[in-house]
């Protein structure tokens, strides 16, 4: 078995070459948790409270002294615009989710505070699209049409509980657990002729269909300092995941009336290194600041044994940040926020390895990244008595080139909308 997603696309050489290509250019993409902490450009180590504080860093939640509950919309959509020898293809995928839910529940203490939460949300998805056509002649003199479609949508999905103590004066100390599902679809379709004829059905007219469905655990520990009633500091660690997944793959033949020409079922994990985050956050009289530090570590670290190519990511710590800023908007009861972010592209947040294999695929990507991933971000409270409103609209762009002949402009976008009813 394959240790690539792509394994039985080996029946036409040209077409895992490209589909390698682009698979690793389809990191996982982290989407975070809590509309609030969207609107900031996902720097909330320090900066936000509420349900979402379990994700960022679950010590913020010794300091939440109101009851709430929250639920809200996210539309995302997603685009890759690619230039192929001087020819140029878009696609997209739009989905709508429900995501984020959650309540936050204090409990009354003798001392410091105790605040337990319940939360649903979706901080990762997979979704990706690649698709062209293009005509090239081969050394033979034959001329080659192909066309390329390549689509993959799905998220892992936190169903969350989390506790939070203040141990100390200004001090609060949490922890997070999550019981991961989720699932994936992909497919492929590659089609070719040469010379206007397909001559073998299995290597030049196929489509491909993956389905895997994820079950896992996440774990994540954080602290929230506060020196002074003005300043925040936050930690946030979250050891090693494991994500197991089911996989069903078929193969159809589409001019042989959709006959199925094979299906299997395998198996295998996603995994990802250690991983942590420092945030700090001040209030001034007119706005407040915040500034976050991401990263991972190389994988070699909980993976001491396995041979790693020191050209890989995998072998490499990845990081990013940014900076948030909140302010109110002409009344105390609306604030807005801005928020922006850089971070490196990552092709190895999480590893792949079927159940078959010794070890994950620690390949490292066919892709150059022309731009890592720049984020923008935007967002609104509104608080009326026991109710409030919250919005966020987040955009992001990166730029890759594959195989010097193929370049990718990738977007990505999420807007989202929820309400709030303190009790």
């Amino acid at each position: 078995m394959t240790s690539s997603l792509f394994g039985s696309f080996m029946l036409n050489a040209g077409a895992i070459c490209i589909l390698t290509q682009t698979a690793a250019s389809a990191p996982v993409h982290e989407l975070g948790a809590g509309i609030i902490g969207t609107g900031a450009g996902r720097n909330a180590t320090a900066y936000t409270g509420s349900h979402s504080a379990v994700y960022y860093n679950p010590g913020l939640l010794a300091f939440d002294k109101q009851r709430e509950v929250s639920a809200g919309l996210t539309y995302l959509a997603r685009r890759n615009d690619i230039e192929v020898n001087g020819r140029d293809s878009d696609d997209q995928i739009m989905r709508l989710i429900f995501s984020p839910a959650g309540i936050v529940l204090p409990v009354p203490v003798e001392r410091g505070g105790l605040t337990f939460s319940f939360t649903y949300s979706k901080p990762f998805i997979f979704d990706d699209i690649f698709t062209y056509a293009n005509t090239t002649t081969n050394a033979g003199g034959d001329r080659l049409f192909t066309d390329r479609d390549y689509s993959t949508f799905g998220n892992l999905d936190f169903w969350t509980a989390g506790a939070a103590l203040q141990v100390a004066p200004g001090v609060g100390v949490g922890i997070s657990l999550s019981l991961i599902t989720g699932m994936q679809d992909t497919r492929f379709r590659f089609y070719r002729t040469i010379n206007g004829q397909v001559t073998d059905s299995l290597s030049q007219d196929f489509e491909d269909h993956y389905e895997r469905s994820y079950s896992g655990i996440d774990f994540r520990a954080g602290i929230l300092y506060r020196p002074v009633k003005r300043l925040r500091l936050g930690l946030r660690f979250g050891p090693p995941r494991y994500v197991h997944f089911d996989e069903t793959v078929s193969s159809y033949i589409p001019n042989k009336q959709g006959r199925l020409a094979f299906r299997y079922d395998t198996s295998g994990a996603l995994y990802s290194s250690i991983e942590g985050a420092l945030g700090a956050a001040y209030a001034f009289d007119f706005l407040t600041l915040s500034i976050d530090v991401r990263g991972r570590l190389p994988h070699q670290i909980v993976r001491p044994n396995d041979d790693i190519p020191e050209s890989s990511a995998a072998s490499q710590a990845q990081g990013g940040g940014g900076v948030a800023l909140e302010a109110p908007l002409g009344f105390e009861a609306l604030k807005g926020r801005l928020g922006y972010a850089y971070d490196e592209y990552d092709t190895h947040r999480f590893v792949e390895q079927y159940d078959d294999d010794d070890t994950p695929d620690w390949q490292a990507s066919a892709s150059n990244v022309d731009t890592d991933i720049q984020t923008f971000a935007a967002g609104f409270s509104f608080d009326r008595g026991n109710f409030g409103v919250d919005g966020a609209y987040e955009v992001r762009f990166w730029d890759l080139t594959t195989s010097e002949i193929v370049n990718e402009l990738h977007t990505m976008q999420q807007a989202a909308l929820g309400l709030r009813w303190r009790f």
